[in-house]
């Protein structure tokens, strides 16, 4: 699942969770999968971070061994 999807799901829990319709049991099963998702996202992030630090440090390397 791509970080855009994850979002959107977490969207739409906090949407349910929002309609104050809900047994608790559902909410509480809702708010644990939306914890999930954001677990997810924040992994996808750090890994995004990760991977543009190296690929700018990979540049400078490039660029400084060309000065």
């Amino acid at each position: 699942m791509s970080y855009e999807e994850s979002v959107n799901r977490i969207e739409g829990i906090i949407a349910k969770l929002s309609g104050n319709e809900l047994p608790l049991d559902q909410a509480v099963e809702l708010y644990k999968k939306g914890m999930d998702e954001l677990t997810k996202c924040r992994e996808k992030l750090e890994q995004a971070k990760i991977t543009v630090y190296e690929y700018g440090d990979r540049e400078n390397i490039t660029s400084e061994a060309n000065n």
